[in-house]
């Protein structure tokens, strides 16, 4: 089964399959159902843990914060997926852009499974470097980079980067001649929920 996760108060508890129950790290269990596919699976274990983190919450008697807003995240989804794009796009390495969602747990994930990232900063290249991913697996695609940042860059050995105008391929070429360069084109995402198109990317023309 795929790994799963679930995060609460700042404490990563593992889920695990064994003798037909499902067991996490806060000491729920619920029964692992025969035919179920992970997605099922995982839908069984957060029910699980939020009803006991909930259950667990005295509201007479608890501390201030103990009734914050907790997170709860299913690893074995972030493993399905990109097991499903190594599957359909075998060829091409996805670079995960740390921006959308830097948790710790995701970002170890994914540096296991040989992902590479998509750092937009100094502090999320940083993230990722201690994470134990090497340089070359990071490319730093901010769209318009400080010069200190690139000398940063530089320095950590991070050379791919992405670019979109001739100011900037200058400025990179001034600081970092080494470096490898993506050309980040303007396409049609007039059907994208975000569309970054409408800031970033060279035209075509």
């Amino acid at each position: 089964m795929a790994p799963s996760a679930i995060d609460y108060n700042n404490d990563n508890a593992y889920l695990s399959v064994t003798n037909n129950h499902v067991k996490g790290g806060h000491g729920f269990a619920v029964p692992a159902v025969e035919g179920l596919d992970g997605t099922d699976v995982a839908k069984e274990m957060i029910g699980a843990a939020l009803q006991k983190r909930v259950h667990a919450i005295d509201t007479d008697t608890c501390e201030a914060g103990e009734e914050d807003a907790f997170f709860v995240a299913d690893m074995g989804e972030v493993y399905r997926q990109h097991m499903r794009w190594k599957k359909h796009l075998g060829r091409v390495t996805p670079h995960y852009a740390v921006k959308c969602n830097p948790d710790p747990v995701i970002i170890k994930l994914l540096a296991a499974l040989g992902s590479g990232f998509d750092c937009a900063s100094k502090t999320e290249i940083e993230q990722v470097l201690q994470a134990g991913v090497e340089p070359s697996r990071i490319i730093y695609a901010q769209p318009c980079k400080t010069k200190s940042y690139l000398r940063y860059t530089a320095q950590q050995g991070v050379k791919q980067m992405t670019f979109d105008n001739t100011d900037e391929l200058y400025k990179i070429k001034a600081i970092c001649p080494q470096a490898e360069l993506y050309l980040r084109i303007l396409t049609d995402d007039s059907a994208s929920l975000c569309r970054l198109s409408q800031k970033f990317g060279a035209s075509m023309d």
